[in-house]
């Protein structure tokens, strides 16, 4: 596994420890839901970084893509009988999807800031 792919899992465990374990334990319908956004939108900034090296392309795609599972999701469960789409289920996602991505994102920005000041001292 490359050292990026290696980077983004520790961070992912790291951040999803603290939210899960920081929120409240009334509705674990929703903290369901905000995991799997995170855990989608983790997924997608990892690869979609990797693959562009462009931090808001990483930011937008793990936001996205964690809207689109959730709303996939929401439709599939509104089909069912006695169910119905949820929207503040599907904000659960898509606010695990931004969290992780803005978190993912200022790693980062941190670590490019880092990078940069390495050059110009070498230079």
């Amino acid at each position: 596994m490359e050292m990026g792919k290696r980077k983004g899992i520790i961070y992912l465990a790291i951040i999803m420890s603290m939210v899960v374990t920081s929120m409240k334990a009334q509705d674990i319908d929703k903290q369901a839901h905000y995991f799997a956004g995170g855990f989608v939108g983790a997924i997608t900034y990892n690869f979609v970084y990797e693959e562009t090296q462009d931090r808001n392309k990483a930011l937008l795609s793990s936001i996205a893509s964690a809207l689109l599972v959730g709303t996939i999701k929401e439709i599939a469960d509104s089909q069912e009988q006695n169910n119905y789409f949820d929207g503040k289920d599907l904000l659960a996602t898509g606010l695990g999807g931004l969290s992780i991505g803005l978190t993912f994102d200022l790693i980062n920005k941190k670590n490019e800031k880092k990078f940069y000041y390495y050059l110009i001292a070498n230079k």
